[in-house]
């Protein structure tokens, strides 16, 4: 089921992505190498779908927490000055 979804989602143009977004934020853990447009709008939706997002980078991480300061994220896929510069600036 899961990766007749996945099959389902990577086919949809970007618009139709866009759609599915809106509705259901939590949708982009289905999406294959997601474009950063995509990623950003599931984040502006729903900031807690960073975690459903495979290694998110820096500027999606700080997008997440500045739209919500209280989220938990998992930061150990980036490199260690990155991970330093967050706890710091987000005292994680």
């Amino acid at each position: 089921m899961v990766s007749e979804l996945k099959l389902i989602v990577n086919e949809l143009s970007e618009e139709e992505q866009i759609k599915l977004l809106r509705y259901d934020p939590y949708s982009i853990e289905y999406f294959q190498n997601p474009s950063v447009t995509i990623q950003q709008l599931a984040i502006k939706i729903h900031p807690v779908v960073i975690e459903r997002i495979k290694n998110p980078s820096l500027s999606l991480i700080e997008l997440a927490l500045s739209l919500n300061p209280n989220i938990s994220i998992h930061i150990s896929h980036l490199p260690i000055d990155q991970q330093n510069f967050l706890k710091l600036k987000y005292q994680m």
